[in-house]
């Protein structure tokens, strides 16, 4: 059973958080009750533990924190209770390597026995130390009672030690420095309690290989192997440990690849042992994983006097995790016993199953999956794929978000688990899973539980099933407030016949309040009834219910929500729930596949969709019963509950509810059969949208539409499908009518009308449209009646550059251009920026990996984004591709694997960006079964089989696979090309240590078959280089693994951009096979991280010169960045035709694109950058050339300025201002430099309005050497135009720039010309939401620091500039490190950038980091590197929010 919601909402992606909140966390979380001098959680200060400094001053302090500790990359989040509360950590940064904290415990004393001491630790960061514990009695410490070293990984441990001292004591906890600033271990709730911490008798990671707790068994075939990371076969194994989910940590393995001992059927066997049986029994726990196609079995049996007795068992696939198994030990009280864990290698290598964790504990398991949450989660295991986790809480910790009391104990004191929306989307969903269910042959199951829904628009609660193919069914699902009080859910679970998980799962609303928690979970023995009623509804279908009479008419409803029987099959879809909402056992009711929660309802005899309601003439009105071939075979009648013998029918197509008549046609009419046929999944958009639908739960809808859109300059022209289609149009031909039918589905205009033609007139046609016509025959008739036959001129051009003349020169004959349907999102009012929407594919299950296939056509300077993702069940996952920005005005191919086992909806989504030039389109949308086919030619790396290309082992060393940023700050990009998104993955050379300089790694393509005979293809690819000290990346073509010259090169750094590469592969005649090699050289330092991204490789020259005409794209783009806005392509009449330009250049024709400046709404100095790709020293360019347009009375100024990459400087070497004449002009700059540089072509708007017209065409680099052209272009002096504001401040001083702020604002100025102002703070901002509590210097809400005050009145694009001491140079290059800390934590926040300003010049940002970055200070380093005297600017542009 499949239930689907659609309850996506674009709102929800705003969401406003309120900081007041956590503020109020901090404050109630409160101590917790002490029993011993001990015990302590650090809410409330240090209890009684003291610094271990006043004992022995080498030692430093641990420091006391809320919320992140004040080094990025290392420490928590947040304290172990419930992340808002304090804990004490090792402040790694600035101290030195080995530097140890101590913390001393008060003096316990004890009586003897037993006690346990437990606490819970995290040590997260890529040079962690060690964590040890040690006892004190007088003043001698004992040896390391625990110990912990290098990461753990990201989250909280518990530790533990069983302590057996008679007399007083003390316990000393030790962090001891890895490497600086990357070192930040913290501990918390620490207890001391008596017995022993648990009652395990013993526990097995297998992180030591010292003192093994195993055996390997002699009588069987081959040994487990202990193993850390992935195993060495693909797809089979586990990649991460259990105990640490790291790479890191250890565990056993079997190998299943073929050797003499590994077989099929082969058996690996490891003794645990000897253990003596309890008399409270005897629970045996490990963690297994078993992934891979041909899975073999695990076994577990326990051996009691040489008699092995099985006593679990598991095979087949269950995935790439790990899973809890628990089994009780039969071994009679007081024998002694030993474990046997077995695996059974299965029919190929991809069988390798692991074990790990491996506890015995000395009492009987828990029943399965019963828990109470008081210690632990009792095999319960966080889903790792959902969004985010349940917290584990009491009352006393939840800060109001939770229960005020658990269900188990009634008490603030005990534990349960709760998920809160605070600072989480809408949709996003919280899972944990039981441990694994064993088949149930016999006996039926009761799962209930408590739980606790209070809060309006809270979300959902859902209980699933999971299999072992990962395939989850809903079987409970409650949606909603149901007050201020625990609750008791159930369901019962029937015979199995394969293993199964049982699944707890949150879907939160639009709710910002409240609370689901759950409590008190229960598996027993013997079916239940499900309770409460509501949440026990089961949800068949969807399905059409077509009409008897009127046989292609479905239930429906219109835009009112009117219910009719429509022949339109979008929207008309519906789930029969049983029992109806009115809870009477086989009654049903109508429940909408769009609008969840919406049923169809009888109101006055008609009948509504309408959302639910929870009263009794809602639920009455909205129940019908079925009633099976009542008047005809397979059709069914639909009594109402409260009208008895009254039937949904339909009079007039409109559905209501009528009294039993006795006639035919009300049997008729009444009539229906339901069917699971929906509509097509494939679709070319010709005829109908087939079974795709346009969501209800977004800001817009996506429309079908054939010829160009309805906004000029944005959208397509026509389809892909058809693509352009010629054919004969009579003019003035009144006597004829209608068209009946004509190839390819074209539908032309009303007024298309055949008329004769010669076999002369069929050869211009084809001439003239540049197609081989299809020469059919068409019937038309006169108004008298008559039929004729004649031929038509009708043909299909794949050709993009299609040009279509006015006229074939054929007296009463004109040659239109039409093409086909597509859908497509229009960007015009009242649509707004940022409106989304979603058109949704039918649903699709599927028994393998299927290959989706879309064209898409983004054009237009303010295209926003279109993303794709797999849906499954309630929720949105992560795109699975995406593009963002204008791709070019042609149509263009993606293939997307998709391998989904349960049901899904394959998804589009599109972002609206400006208010006109936006548009959005797809065509052609197709599934085939099986996996898309390997294109080595064209590669995004999205998979990790890098489609067939390889890193070469003669490098130094290799290209790595990432996404989001490398592991070094400043260098590398933020996220990959093709996706632009944390879900993209792209290649890149890691620069970091121990990397040296010269270090070089080579990529490889698959071999290429050599051309047959003299051509030229050319490579395109994107690049990222950033960073201080990037090293050098080149392409090469190798025959076998020799490698020639490079082709293409490239060094230092180009900015924090990717930016698109073409190199041209030339081929004098038939040629041997071929490789592309790709080359990254390692610069100075690990600075230096080198990417690239989506290569192709194209059969065809590259486009060298940028004329706009062409498919490929040029090497130039509009800057993102630094303007105000972009270049259009454009061709034909501009939106001031009287301005012009009316052609291009290139073509001389109405049909050739150029670029234009479009002015409408801009502001004076407004300003669009069209840049060129960068040139480095050696570069051959010698000049630049281009076509240009400037008219009217103030056409604006157009300017040619060069750009250092290195230092931002930008310097102006060519300048025309105001009208030049309404014709295109040529003109040329010298571009000679001796530096890393790009140039750019900038417009810029003299006045408000729409006052002239500027265009740009042909631009390109060449060899030769050039003068300026024309001579009035030349510019006298260097302005001070950079993208940063060039300002006078105040007269400053030399001075020296360090700053804590502590005492005043030193020698830094705030500058009065700015629009808002850095103002010195301590504690929290006077904003909730944003801001930091503490500054970074002390730690603590008494320290300073600066901040901006973005509230009203401050405006969106507003700036605040504080400006450094002058620093002295002395005409000698110094390199110096800037470094800073700074916190961006907001919803919509906006832009801090660094400005290094040498007289009179202010650079491009060296530094700039954009929207919410973290609820913590980090660091940021600048190396900064000039002979000049020079001063630093910190700017923060406005947007929405805040900065610090």
């Amino acid at each position: 059973m499949a239930v689907k919601h659609w309850n996506m909402k674009a709102d929800s992606w705003r969401r406003k958080i309120f900081f007041a909140l956590f503020c109020v966390l901090a404050v109630c979380k409160g101590s917790q009750a002490q029993t011993t001098a001990a015990d302590c959680n650090f809410n409330a200060g240090l209890c009684s533990y003291t610094q271990y400094s006043a004992t022995d001053s080498s030692y430093f302090d641990w420091t006391r924190k809320t919320g992140t500790t004040a080094n990025s990359g290392t420490g928590p989040a947040g304290d172990h209770g419930n992340g808002q509360g304090g804990y004490v950590y090792t402040n790694s940064a600035g101290m030195p390597a080995n530097a140890k904290a101590g913390l001393l415990s008060p003096s316990v004393t004890s009586s003897g026995g037993t006690n346990c001491l437990e606490f819970w630790y995290h040590m997260h960061g890529s040079t962690i130390g060690t964590l040890n514990v040690y006892l004190k009695q007088g003043s001698v410490l004992t040896d390391a009672k625990w110990s912990r070293s290098s990461t753990q990984g990201d989250k909280w441990w518990r530790g533990a030690i069983d302590i057996s001292i008679t007399g007083s004591y003390s316990i000393m906890i030790e962090g001891v420095i890895g490497q600086p600033s990357f070192s930040d271990i913290a501990i918390d709730d620490i207890k001391l309690t008596a017995g022993q911490c648990t009652s395990s008798i013993t526990t097995c990671d297998f992180e030591s290989a010292a003192t093994p707790c195993y055996v390997q068994k002699s009588n069987d075939n081959f040994n487990w192997i202990r193993f850390n990371g992935a195993t060495t076969s693909a797809n089979t194994g586990p990649s991460v440990d259990h105990t640490l989910g790291t790479s890191a940590g250890y565990y056993m393995y079997t190998e299943s690849s073929v050797s003499t001992n590994v077989f099929e059927g082969a058996t690996g066997r490891l003794e645990f042992g000897p253990y003596t049986s309890s008399t409270d029994g005897n629970c045996f726990r490990l963690f297994y994983h078993a992934y891979g196609d041909t899975m073999g079995t695990l076994n577990v049996y326990q051996v009691v006097n040489s008699a092995e007795t099985k006593l679990w068992s598991i095979s087949d696939n269950w995935g790439d995790l790990w899973w809890q198994a628990d089994m009780n030990v039969t071994a009679p009280t007081g024998n002694s016993y030993t474990v046997i864990v077995e695996g059974v290698i299965g029919p190929s290598f991809t069988s390798d199953m692991a074990i790990d964790d491996v506890t015995i504990f000395a009492q009987s398991c828990s029943p399965l999956g019963t828990c109470d949450f008081e210690a632990g989660l009792c095999g319960w295991a966080h889903d790792g794929g959902a969004d985010f986790y349940w917290t584990q809480s009491k009352g006393s910790d939840s800060g109001g978000l939770g229960p005020s009391s658990d269900h188990t104990t009634g008490t603030d004191q005990g534990l349960y688990l709760f998920v809160s929306p605070i600072n989480r989307k809408k949709g996003e969903v919280a899972r944990i899973t039981s441990i694994v269910v064993p088949a149930t042959t016999d006996d039926a199951k009761c799962f209930s539980f408590w739980f606790y829904m209070s809060g309006e628009n809270i979300g959902a609660l859902v209980v699933a099933l999971e299999d072992r193919s990962l395939t989850r069914s809903r079987i409970w699902s409650l949606e909603g407030d149901h007050g201020d009080r625990w609750l008791q859910g159930q369901i019962g679970v029937n015979y199995t016949s394969s293993d199964y998980r049982i699944v707890l799962e949150t879907v939160l609303g639009i709710g910002d309040n409240g609370v689901i928690a759950v409590d008190d979970i229960v598996m027993s023995l013997g079916y239940c009834e499900g309770a409460p009623t509501q949440a026990v509804l089961v949800r068949n279908g969807p399905y059409l219910f077509f009409s008897y009479n009127y046989p292609t008419y479905t239930m429906g409803v219109n835009d009112k929500n009117e219910a009719y029987i429509v022949d339109d099959l979008s929207g008309s879809r519906f789930f029969l729930v049983s029992p109806g909402i009115r809870g009477i056992s086989g009654t049903v009711s109508f429940e909408s596949e769009m609008n969840p929660k919406y049923f169809l309802r009888q109101s006055s005899y008609n009948l509504l969709l309408s959302p639910y309601e929870e009263t009794n003439l809602f639920l009455e009105d909205a129940t019908f019963w079925p009633r099976k071939d009542m008047f005809f075979q397979d059709y069914t009648v639909y009594e109402s509950y409260n009208f008895p013998n009254h039937y949904i029918r339909h009079q007039g197509y409109r559905l209501k509810i009528s009294q039993e008549d006795n006639t035919d046609l009300l049997h008729q009419d009444s009539s229906f059969k339901e069917s699971t046929i929906l509509g097509e999944f494939d679709c070319d958009f010709e005829q109908t949208i087939c079974g795709w639908l346009n969501s209800r739960d977004d800001d817009m809808d996506w429309t079908r539409h054939f010829g160009a859109t309805t906004t000029e300059y944005t959208g397509p022209e026509h389809d892909h499908t058809v693509g352009n289609v010629c054919y004969n149009r009579v003019e003035n031909m009144n006597s004829m009518y209608g068209l009946i039918d004509h190839p390819n589905n074209v539908k032309p205009p009303d007024t298309f009308y055949f008329g004769t033609f010669t076999e002369d007139d069929e050869d211009l046609c084809a001439a003239e449209c540049g197609i081989q016509p299809l020469c059919a025959a068409y019937s038309y008739a006169t108004n008298s009646g008559s039929s004729l036959w004649d031929n038509a001129c009708i043909g299909r051009s794949d050709n993009p550059d299609l040009r279509v003349p006015e006229s074939n020169h054929v007296s009463g004959f004109k040659i239109d251009c039409v093409g086909g349907y597509y859908m497509y999102m229009e960007s015009s009012p009242p649509n707004v920026p940022n409106d989304i929407a979603w058109f949704v594919s039918p649903p699709l299950l599927t028994t393998g990996p299927i290959c989706f296939r879309f064209w898409y056509l983004m054009h237009g300077s303010e295209v926003n984004y279109l993303r794709v993702y797999v849906k499954t069940e309630d929720t949105l996952r992560d795109p699975v591709w995406a593009r963002h920005g204008t791709q070019g005005k042609y149509w263009l191919p993606a293939m997307i694997n998709v391998n989904t086992r349960s049901e899904f909806h394959m998804v589009f989504e599109g972002t609206l960006g400006g208010y006109h030039m936006s548009d959005i389109a797809i065509d052609d949308v197709s599934k085939t079964d099986g996996t898309c086919p390997e294109n080595a030619a064209l590669c995004d790396f999205e998979k990790n089989d890098f489609c067939g290309w390889d890193t070469d082992s003669s490098g130094d060393f290799t290209w790595s696979w990432s996404t989001l940023t490398t592991t070094s700050q400043d260098t590398g990009p933020e996220y990959d090309h093709s996706l632009q998104t944390a879900y993209g993955h792209y290649l890149y050379i890691e620069s970091s240590s121990p990397r040296v300089a010269g270090d070089k790694a080579r990529l490889y393509s698959p071999e290429f078959p050599g051309p047959d005979q003299a051509t030229t293809k050319c490579l395109q690819f994107y690049h990222h280089m950033y960073g201080s000290t990037i090293g050098d990346l080149s392409v090469h073509i190798a025959h076998g693994v020799v490698a020639g010259p490079a082709v293409w090169h490239k060094s230092g750094n180009q900015g924090n951009i990717w930016l698109l590469g073409q190199a041209e592969i030339h081929f004098d005649g038939p040629a041997d096979p071929y490789r592309i090699m790709f080359e990254g050289t390692v610069g100075t330092s690990f600075y230096g991280d080198i990417a690239i991204d989506d290569v192709l490789i194209l059969n065809q020259a590259c486009n060298i010169l940028c004329d706009f005409d062409h498919a490929t794209p040029c090497i130039w783009y509009n800057d993102k960045a630094f303007d105000n806005f972009d270049w259009s392509e454009l061709r034909g009449k501009t939106l001031d035709p009287e301005l012009g330009p009316t052609i291009d250049a290139t073509t001389s024709t109405d049909k050739g694109y150029f670029l234009y400046l479009d002015q409408t709404g801009r502001k004076v100095n407004d300003k669009a950058w069209w840049v060129s790709e960068t040139l480095s020293s050696s570069s051959p360019q010698k000049c630049l050339q281009f076509s240009y347009y400037m008219a009217g009375d103030d056409a604006g100024t157009l300017q040619v300025s060069e750009q250092s990459v290195n230092t931002g400087f930008i310097y102006y070497h060519w300048r025309l201002i105001g009208s030049q004449g309404n014709i295109w002009k040529s003109a040329s700059v010298s571009i000679s430099g001796t530096n890393h540089r790009r140039y750019i072509i900038e417009g810029v708007i003299n006045r408000d309005g729409v006052q002239g017209s500027i265009a740009l065409d042909d631009i390109k680099f060449t060899t030769t050497s050039c003068s300026l052209s024309p001579s009035s272009a030349q510019v006298t002096g260097q302005p001070q135009t950079t993208p940063e504001p060039v300002v006078t401040p105040p007269p400053i001083q030399y001075g020296s720039s360090n700053c804590t702020f502590e005492q005043d604002t030193c020698n830094w100025i705030d500058d009065p010309t700015a629009d808002l102002v850095w103002t010195r703070n301590k504690g929290p901002g006077t904003t909730t939401g944003t801001g930091p509590t503490d500054d970074h210097t002390q730690g603590n809400e008494n320290g300073y620091y600066m901040y901006v005050e973005s509230s009203p009145p401050a405006q969106p694009g507003q700036k605040a500039r504080i400006v450094g001491p002058l620093i002295q140079s002395n005409g000698v290059t110094n390199v110096k490190c800037f470094t800073f800390w700074y916190h961006m934590y907001g919803g919509d926040m906006g832009t801090l950038a660094v400005y290094i300003k040498t007289r009179p010049y202010v650079a491009n940002p060296t530094w700039a980091r954009n929207g919410h970055q973290s609820n913590r200070w980090q660091i940021a380093m600048i190396e900064i590197a000039t002979d000049v005297d020079y001063q630093v600017f910190l700017s923060f542009r406005q947007c929405d929010s805040f900065i610090y």
